[in-house]
């Protein structure tokens, strides 16, 4: 449905709220991903929301509000990653996650929890990656985005999405053959 024909049927309001109940989960999931704070991905996730809201007026159309909405959500995690606050906070989460990880006992404990526990490394994997290619493994395969639908929202070509996917899978795949693990 066009925005002129769900405009003519429902109130701004309206609107809204179907947006926040079909949208909201699945981009404070993303944030989530991305931030990995759970209260600092909900401000996001209302901002991205008050941002479309008071903006709705503006926005043409030209994609599904789905899209206008996850761009919202990628812009407003950039600016907050961008912030002095989560470079601080991160750098000290970063320094007490090494820290974790050196005071594992051993590597057999290490390849059974990856086993039992395949998805929750297979994330930190990707949250280890490079800003870019994370935004393009968590909107392709988390969201389960289109590529020309992630290219509308990070603002660049599709063909650039292809090429930080392949590289973002080829550094994930790098990193597992580093562990001794196999890549699927």
């Amino acid at each position: 449905m066009e925005k002129a024909e769900i405009a003519l049927t429902m109130s701004k309001e309206t609107i809204f709220e179907s947006l926040m109940h079909e949208y909201g989960p699945k981009i404070l999931n993303m944030v989530y991903l991305m931030i990995k704070d759970q209260k600092i991905a909900e401000d996001i996730t209302q901002e991205t929301f008050m941002k479309a809201y008071m903006n709705w007026d503006y926005f043409r159309g030209e994609s599904e509000p789905k899209t206008w909405l996850y761009r919202i959500a990628i812009n407003e995690t950039k600016k907050y990653v961008r912030s002095w606050s989560f470079r601080t906070i991160f750098s000290k989460l970063t320094l007490q996650s090494q820290q974790q990880a050196q005071s594992k006992v051993t590597d057999d404990t290490e390849s059974i929890f990856f086993k039992q526990n395949g998805a929750v490394e297979l994330r930190k994997l990707v949250l280890s990656l490079s800003p870019d290619y994370q935004q393009v493994i968590i909107l392709r395969y988390y969201q389960e985005l289109e590529m020309k639908e992630i290219a509308f929202i990070l603002q660049i070509k599709e063909e650039a999405v292809r090429k930080r996917l392949s590289r973002a899978r080829q550094q994930i795949k790098q990193m597992l053959e580093s562990r001794g693990e196999t890549w699927m």
